[in-house]
C-alpha cells in the first residue's frame, strides 16, 4: 500500500462529501425556508424507526469484506445474498408494524411515511458488491463521480417536490432517489452479476456477529436523543434539535465518516506491509484532529450566524444547541478512527463491548436530564462523547502498542493553532457584532487564515517531528506544490 493512493483516496471521498453537503445544506437551506420545523421532526422520527429495524438486518457484510485479505466470488455472493434477504425482511416488518408504531408516537401521519421509507435499506441493498473491491484497491475514482452525480439529481427532485407539495414528503422522496441512484450505478462502475447463495455463511456470521449485537447498542448510542425527545417534547422541538444536529455533525459526516473506509484498509494493509499499525492511527489521528478541531470552534463561535443567515429567523432557537452539539461531530469523528481500526485488527467483540457499556451510560444519563430544556441536553449529550471516545482509547491501547505521548504530542500542532484562532475569532466578532451574512463570511475567512498561517508555521519550524507531523508536513508541501504550479 502506498501513502500516495491513501492519500488520494482520502482525499477523493472528503471531497466528494463535501460537494455532497454542501448540495444538502442549500437543500436544507431552502426547505427551511418552505417547510417546518415540525416537517423536519417528523422525518427524524421516521428516520428513527427505520434504522431502529435495520439494526435487526445488519449483515456486517462491508467490514467483513474489507477485512479480508483476498475477497473471492463466494464471498461476494453470499454478502449481497445476506443482505438483499434482510432487507426483505426488514421492510416486511415495517408494513407489519407501522400502525402501532405511529399510536405509540402519538402522530397518525407516520403510518404511510413509515411504510414508504422502509423501501430506503431495499434498494439500498441491491448495490453491486462489486463496489467493495475497488474500495479495497483505493480506487475511488468511479464511486467519487457517482456519489456526486447521484446528490444533484436528488437536489433538484428533492427541491422540486417541496416547492410543489410543502410538505415532509419532498425530503423522503428526494432520499428514495438518492439511493437508487447510487444503487443503479454502482453496476455501471463496478459491473457484477450476483448470484444467490450462502456458501460462506459460516465464515462470515463468525467474523459479523458482534458487528450485529452491536448494532443494537451502537443505535441506542446514536439515536438515543432523538427517541427522548420525541416522547418528551413537540414536533417542532425535535425539528429544531434534529437539524442543529445536522449542522454540528457536519464535520463527523463529512471528513471522519468518509475516511472510515479507508482507515480500515490502512490497517488491515499495515499487518503485511513495514508501516506499523500504531503509526496508520497516529497519523490519521492527527490528520483528522487538524480538519476537524478549528472546524468544531469556528462552528461553535460562530452558531448564531450560521442560523440567522442560513436557515432563518424562524430556526434562532437552534443556534444555542448548535453551539453545544457541535462537539459532539468532533468526539465522534475521533471515535471513527479507533473502531475502523479495531474492525481491521478483527476486534468486533470489543467494539461491542465498548458500545455496549458506554450506551448503557449514555442512555441512562439522557433519561435522567430529560427534564431539562434543549439547551442543557444537548450539552450533555456532547459531553457523553467524551466518555465514548475515552473507551474507544483504553482499548486500542491494551490491543496495540499506541504511545500516548506520541498520539498527544502529534496534535499539539493543532491545538496551538486552534486556541489561537479562538483568541482572534473572539476579538473579531466583537468588531462585526451585526449578524448579516457579510460578517458571518468575513469571520470565516479570518477563521481559516488564523489557523491556517499559525498551524503551518508550528509545523514547518517544530525541530521535533514524529510520522504523523511528517505526514502533514508532506500533505501541506503538496498543496503548497500544487498551488504554486
Amino acid at each position: 500500500m502506498s501513502n500516495n493512493n491513501a492519500l488520494h483516496s482520502s482525499a477523493l471521498m472528503i471531497s466528494a462529501s463535501w460537494l455532497a453537503k454542501g448540495l444538502g445544506l442549500i437543500s436544507t437551506v431552502i426547505l427551511a425556508r418552505l417547510l417546518t420545523p415540525s416537517d423536519f421532526g417528523l422525518v427524524a422520527i421516521t428516520m428513527l424507526i427505520i434504522y431502529f429495524f435495520n439494526i435487526f438486518t445488519e449483515t456486517g457484510f462491508k467490514q467483513y469484506l474489507l477485512s479480508l485479505e483476498q475477497i473471492s466470488n463466494e464471498e461476494l455472493n453470499t454478502a449481497w445474498t445476506l443482505n438483499v434477504l434482510s432487507k426483505i425482511f426488514l421492510a416486511i416488518g415495517v408494513v407489519i408494524f407501522s400502525k402501532s408504531i405511529a399510536g405509540f408516537f402519538d402522530k397518525p401521519d407516520l403510518y404511510t411515511t413509515i411504510i414508504v421509507v422502509a423501501l430506503v435499506p431495499l434498494i439500498n441493498s441491491i448495490e453491486s458488491p462489486a463496489i467493495y473491491l475497488k474500495k479495497r484497491n483505493f480506487s475511488y475514482g468511479g464511486i467519487f463521480k457517482l456519489t456526486l452525480f447521484s446528490r444533484f439529481l436528488s437536489f433538484f427532485f428533492t427541491l422540486a417536490l417541496a416547492y410543489q407539495l410543502k410538505s415532509h414528503w419532498a425530503l423522503i422522496g428526494g432520499t428514495i432517489l438518492y439511493f437508487s441512484s447510487m444503487s443503479i450505478g454502482s453496476f455501471i462502475i463496478a459491473p457484477y452479476k450476483p448470484s444467490f447463495t450462502l456458501i460462506n455463511i459460516k465464515a462470515q456470521w463468525n467474523y459479523s456477529k458482534w458487528i450485529f449485537f452491536r448494532g443494537f447498542v451502537g443505535y441506542a448510542r446514536a439515536k438515543a436523543d432523538t427517541f427522548i425527545l420525541a416522547k418528551a417534547f413537540t414536533s417542532t422541538e425535535l425539528g429544531l434539535f434534529t437539524v442543529a444536529k445536522e449542522f454540528s455533525m457536519l464535520i463527523y459526516e463529512q471528513i471522519a465518516s468518509p475516511l472510515g473506509e479507508i482507515i480500515m484498509t490502512s490497517v488491515q494493509k499495515a499487518k503485511s506491509s513495514s508501516e506499523t499499525v500504531e503509526s496508520v492511527i497516529e497519523k490519521y489521528f492527527s490528520l483528522l484532529t487538524s480538519i476537524m478541531l478549528p472546524a468544531a470552534i469556528g462552528l461553535s463561535l460562530l452558531s448564531e450566524y450560521v442560523v440567522i443567515n442560513i436557515l432563518g429567523e424562524q430556526w434562532h432557537f437552534a443556534s444555542p444547541i448548535l453551539s453545544v452539539l457541535v462537539y459532539l461531530g468532533l468526539f465522534s469523528g475521533l471515535v471513527i478512527i479507533f473502531q475502523a481500526s479495531l474492525s481491521a485488527l478483527n476486534h468486533t467483540k470489543t467494539i461491542f463491548k465498548v458500545d455496549l457499556i458506554t450506551s448503557v451510560v449514555l442512555v441512562l444519563t439522557l433519561l435522567y436530564f430529560s427534564n431539562k430544556d434543549l439547551v442543557t441536553f444537548a450539552l450533555i449529550r456532547s459531553l457523553l462523547g467524551i466518555i465514548v471516545l475515552v473507551g474507544y482509547l483504553i482499548i486500542i491501547k491494551s490491543v496495540t502498542k499506541l504511545s500516548l505521548l506520541r498520539l498527544g504530542t502529534s496534535i499539539t500542532p493543532s491545538l496551538f493553532a486552534s486556541f489561537c484562532m479562538y483568541i482572534i475569532l473572539l476579538q473579531a466578532i466583537e468588531l462585526l457584532p451585526d449578524k448579516n451574512i457579510s460578517s458571518l463570511i468575513i469571520l470565516i475567512f479570518v477563521g481559516i487564515i488564523a489557523y491556517s498561517i499559525i498551524f503551518i508555521s508550528f509545523i514547518k519550524l517544530t525541530p521535533y517531528k514524529f510520522k504523523s507531523t511528517i505526514y502533514l508536513e508532506n500533505i501541506i508541501n503538496n498543496l503548497i506544490n500544487k498551488i504554486a504550479h
